[in-house]
């Protein structure tokens, strides 16, 4: 749990180019992470990054997305 963390804080300090590529990173730990910093960040640019991340095969990445893409949108769970 901690390194997990710690791998979001590390994110969250990254530039949003930067943030775009570990979106779609190999390793499914780095995509939850980045999804949780681009909210952290407040990156709306990365936005439909994130959104896309919804659909993730991985369930952890997909619930991170859905949790990040509803604090950079504003809208209220179960929107689409």
């Amino acid at each position: 749990m901690k390194a997990r963390q710690a791998l979001v804080r590390r994110l969250t300090r990254l530039p949003a180019a930067a943030l775009r590529d570990h979106l779609r990173d190999s390793d499914p730990e780095v995509r939850r992470a980045a999804a949780l910093a681009c909210a952290r960040q407040g990156a709306r640019a990365l936005a439909d990054d994130v959104k896309a991340l919804r659909d993730d095969p991985e369930p952890a990445v997909a619930a991170a997305a859905e949790e990040a893409w509803h604090g950079l949108s504003g809208k209220g769970p179960g929107s689409r």
